[in-house]
């Protein structure tokens, strides 16, 4: 399974790179393979099937 988040400022501050940087360290420490690109990033495993037995 593919799943790819992004982040769209809506309104308020634009600069979101702590918020950024805090998701992608949970992302990492998930043990996860994800690739970050300009536009979201893209994690790719087969999770799902640990979370529905």
């Amino acid at each position: 399974m593919s799943v790819e988040l992004s982040i769209i400022p809506l309104g308020g501050d634009t600069h979101l790179s702590t918020e950024i940087a805090e998701i992608l360290k949970l992302i990492d420490e998930s043990g996860l393979p994800y690739q970050l690109t300009p536009s979201g990033k893209c994690i790719e495993d087969e999770w799902w099937i640990k979370l529905c037995p």
